[in-house]
């Protein structure tokens, strides 16, 4: 069957990531707990940043259990709330973690063959999606803008915004949705086999694992539970795919 529609994953897929994370999070913490201090909260630094990190493992820890995407927002609200914090408007906790965010938004870069990549799959009459797990919705429309890849999607998906995590089918079967698609002609492509390949195999869709930016350390046997039905190490190798299964 003809593959008409293609699914991407955003952060390690279309764009990579230049730095350490454990090099700027606790620069993103402190420039949290700035933005909330100018705001007008009075806040111990050392004591909030520290009730911070907690916080951040605890809802990234779950978010992965039960595949809820609860946002940052309410994740910092919950803390404040929890520190005796309570009735901050909203608009001052989005306007902080907006700050916190041109932290990492800064070493998020665009992939050299992305945009090339998704021009040439438009031309061969593709459609194209992505779905990013994330915990800010306005992080990734940010960064889509920033790497120029906006033009070639006809959606864009954030677990922030629909409130479920990849691999949940629901964040899937929401996606394929808007084209009304088969998803036998459809494919996920991205760097995680337990996110991206695993959630396009429970809906019925290819799953593409690209693996230039893979930072876990999976195994044989890892591959062999997912079975990626194409490992890429660059997204010009998609070109291939789609004129494989023009010509079957």
């Amino acid at each position: 069957m003809t593959l008409k529609y293609f699914l991407f994953d955003l952060g390690d897929t279309l764009i990579y990531f230049d730095s350490r994370w454990e090099d700027i999070h606790h620069e993103l913490n402190q420039v949290l707990w700035s933005g909330l201090s100018n705001q007008g909260l009075k806040l111990p630094e050392t004591d909030f940043i520290n009730a911070l990190f907690y916080a951040q493992e605890v809802y990234w820890k779950q978010r992965d259990i039960d595949l809820i995407e609860k946002t940052t927002y309410y994740m910092l609200k919950g803390l404040l709330e929890g520190l005796g914090i309570k009735g901050v408007q909203e608009s001052v906790l989005r306007n902080a973690i907006a700050e916190m965010y041109t932290v990492s938004q800064a070493h998020w870069l665009v992939e050299a063959d992305a945009v090339d990549t998704l021009k040439s799959l438009q031309q061969h009459g593709c459609r194209m999606g992505l779905i990013s797990n994330a915990g800010d919705d306005l992080d990734v429309q940010l960064l889509v803008d920033k790497a120029g890849v906006r033009p070639y999607m006809d959606f864009i998906i954030s677990s922030a915004s629909f409130g479920k995590r990849k691999p949940s089918r629901e964040i899937f079967e929401h996606a394929l949705s808007f084209w009304d698609a088969v998803p036998e002609e459809a494919v996920m492509v991205g760097d995680r086999l337990e996110a991206d390949v695993l959630g396009a195999h429970q809906v019925g869709m290819m799953g593409v694992w690209i693996s230039r930016r893979v930072k876990g350390n999976y195994t044989a046997d890892d591959i062999k539970r997912y079975t990626p039905e194409l490992r890429v190490d660059s997204l010009k190798e998609l070109l291939a795919l789609v004129e494989g299964s023009k010509e079957a």
